[in-house]
This record gives C-alpha cells, sequence and structure tokens, in this order.
C-alpha cells in the first residue's frame, strides 16, 4: 500500500465500553489510495491478508483525537458512591473527564489530618481538568490544607472545597455543563 498524501478530516461519534463517556475520535482518513483489481470495493482502511480475507490495519496516518467528559455521579450514600457507567461501587474515589477509580489513601499517607495533599490530586491534574471539586466527607472530617489550595491555583484549575453531597451536585452540574472538571470524593466522615 502507498503512503498517502490528502487526508480529509472527520469527527464521529464512538461509543465507549472502556470509558463512562462517548468519545468524539478525529480521524484523518486518506481521501484516495492504490487497491488492486480484487479489492477494489474494500474500505481504504482495509486489507486483503494472505488468508484472502479482508483485515483492517493501523495507517500510521491515522490520528485521534479524543475529547472526553467527565462523568455523572449516579449515586452517594455513607460509604459508597457510583459513577455512571462503572460497575465498581467506590467508598472514595477520584474522577476525571473518561474515568475514574479508588481514591486509595494509603498510596499517599494520606489521614484526615492534615488532609488531602497535592499527591492525591496529581493524578486528575495530569488529566486536564479546569476545575477541581474536592469532597471533604459527610461530616466534612477530612482536612484540605492551603498548601493543596495553592497547588491547584498554580496549576491554572479553580478549585471547590465542599460538604461530599454538595461536592457531588456541584461536580455533577459541572460536568453537565461540559466542564472539563475532576474531583476527589470522601464518602464517610
Amino acid at each position: 500500500m502507498r503512503e498517502f498524501g490528502i487526508y480529509e478530516s472527520k469527527q464521529v461519534l464512538v461509543p465507549s465500553s472502556c470509558f463512562p463517556c462517548f468519545l468524539f475520535v478525529r480521524t484523518h482518513v486518506p481521501l484516495t489510495s492504490h487497491r488492486s483489481k480484487k479489492d477494489k470495493n474494500a474500505p481504504l482502511s482495509c486489507v486483503r491478508s494472505t488468508s484472502g480475507k479482508l483485515s483492517p490495519v493501523m495507517n500510521p496516518k491515522l490520528c485521534f483525537n479524543f475529547v472526553m467528559s467527565s462523568p455523572e455521579i449516579a449515586s452517594l450514600s455513607w460509604g459508597q458512591m457510583k459513577v455512571k457507567g462503572c460497575s465498581t461501587t467506590y467508598k472514595d474515589c477520584k474522577v476525571w473527564p473518561g474515568g475514574s477509580r479508588t481514591w486509595d489513601w494509603r498510596e499517599t499517607g494520606t489521614n484526615h489530618s492534615p488532609g488531602v495533599q497535592p499527591a492525591d490530586l496529581e493524578e486528575v491534574v495530569k488529566k486536564g481538568v479546569k476545575t477541581m471539586v474536592i469532597g471533604r466527607g459527610m461530616s466534612e472530617a477530612l482536612q484540605v490544607p492551603a498548601s493543596t489550595v495553592d497547588y491547584l491555583k498554580k496549576n491554572g484549575i479553580d478549585v471547590l472545597v465542599l460538604q461530599t453531597e454538595k461536592a457531588v451536585a456541584e461536580y455533577n452540574a459541572l460536568a453537565a455543563q461540559g466542564v472539563k472538571v475532576g474531583g476527589v470524593f470522601h464518602s464517610t466522615c
């Protein structure tokens, strides 16, 4: 197959089982292709394999630009959180555009005091969020030191520190508006 010089840009909506959202994929697809007479009806992204069947190939000229939305927090109760599109039930969780996972305090040595550390937020910050919502727990026992808020502001990220039920409501409202929002939420005390 020869290399292509002219590309057409297309944007398609792809439902994703890997992420709790839809992905907008921008691809650059060749407008012309060299195909044998045998493959004249083959899609541009397929080639005939040695077995004679058409097989998809990864074209080095394809370029994907993923624009992922922040997943909705579907439910919250004492010690349990569910993220829309995810089968896991979390006690504490991190969410960002395109995903979520358990927030395991043991990874960074986090405790209620001194509270949320910049290391707890780095993973979510690296996802390119513009706003970070921190849920301090149902009784607001989890502390958030000024140094953690300063860390976010120095990275150009707006920060909201709230009681967890209010934090989830604010996070969901921002996510529904299409804001690149991330969050860390503590669902007990």
